[in-house]
């Protein structure tokens, strides 16, 4: 079975292998937790950058943008792990 066959598109374009079980749903959430905590990290460091350079009377407009993307990432990767939360849930945990 090819890994196109295997998965599914979850909500919002995100994919999920099909039938995952308790531990692979934990391993899911783990990587997912590492991304969220990398995203915020990111989006601290450009809100930080953003500061400086408006201090410095420098142009913000592409590290607004920028910001605007990571945000978007964390939300997904919050939505993603909502959603991680949720199936352990249905299966008792």
């Amino acid at each position: 079975m090819t890994l196109a066959v295997h998965l599914r598109l979850a909500p919002r374009g995100l994919c999920y292998p099909r039938g995952m079980d308790r531990e692979t749903i934990k391993q899911y959430l783990d990587q997912t937790e590492k991304h969220l905590a990398t995203s915020d990290k990111l989006v601290a460091d450009q809100k930080a950058l953003i500061a400086l350079l408006e201090e410095r009377g420098r142009d913000t407009a592409r590290s607004k943008t920028t910001l605007a993307h990571l945000e978007e990432m964390q939300r997904l990767h919050v939505a993603d792990r909502d959603r991680l939360l949720q199936a352990l849930r249905k299966l008792g945990e």
